[in-house]
């Protein structure tokens, strides 16, 4: 149950922020507002299944992570206003630019809340069309269209590697095939749709090139690994 708490607790400060912060008045009806779905959200009794103790990484030969770097700062460069904070594949990190418990809550909210539900909307077939193009937002839940879905982006406490403390950003989520990448963005730049739609261009096909190779350097991998499976079992 301790676990569950301090798993909550991050939650909250990430997308909401310190309780110092909130006025008194206030503060009863945002920790309501936020503490009780979310602990609501949680089999208590299996708790050791709902607080992710650690993260997932994915070891990628040097070719690949390369790309991914390349990728990045590449990214970065043409959109200086863009930080990448994690790249993942399926439910694991690749790379991160975020302080350690930061990356752990917002892994832990990826793979545990954001995530399942993209997946089983691309199973229904409900983001197929936009995946099989080339990928899409995915943070606001319908994508970013127009102006007004951008008034929809979610805010975040993080402290990214180069920051002294926790800061405010939008908190931008694009998706394709099996890739996640995850960027921050200060609250108090002016978004534009077109710089959106700009990256949205940029971003799909660079992406699904990268998820691309990733996937099938991971069936490589789990061919190579069955074999020796079976090479061991026969030996024996």
């Amino acid at each position: 149950m301790q676990d569950v708490l301090i798993s909550a607790y991050r939650m909250f400060r990430m997308f909401v922020g310190l309780l110092k912060d909130i006025s008194p008045e206030n503060i009863y009806e945002v920790c309501d507002n936020f503490f009780n779905p979310f602990i609501s959200s949680k089999e208590v009794k299996n708790e050791l299944s709902n607080v992710i103790q650690g993260i997932n990484y994915l070891p990628l030969e040097k070719n690949s992570f390369f790309k991914v770097i390349c990728f990045i700062d590449l990214l970065e460069i043409n959109y200086p206003d863009f930080k990448c904070v994690s790249f993942i594949y399926n439910d694991q990190l690749i790379w991160n630019g975020l302080c350690k418990d930061d990356m752990l809550t917002l892994y832990q909210y990826l793979v545990q809340n954001l995530l399942p539900k993209e997946v089983e909307k691309e199973i229904q077939g409900g983001a197929v069309t936009a995946a099989q193009r080339h990928g899409r937002f995915i943070s606001p839940q319908d994508g970013i269209r127009c102006e007004e879905d951008l008034q929809k982006l979610p805010k975040v406490f993080l402290m990214r590697e180069d920051d002294e403390e926790k800061k405010q950003y939008y908190l931008v989520i694009y998706r394709t095939l099996s890739a996640t990448v995850c960027f921050t963005v200060y609250v108090d730049t002016t978004l534009d749709i077109s710089t959106f739609k700009s990256l949205d261009a940029f971003i799909g096909p660079h992406l699904s090139t990268i998820a691309s190779s990733i996937s099938e350097q991971c069936t490589i991998h789990a061919l190579q690994t069955a074999q020796i499976t079976n090479a061991d079992h026969n030996h024996l």
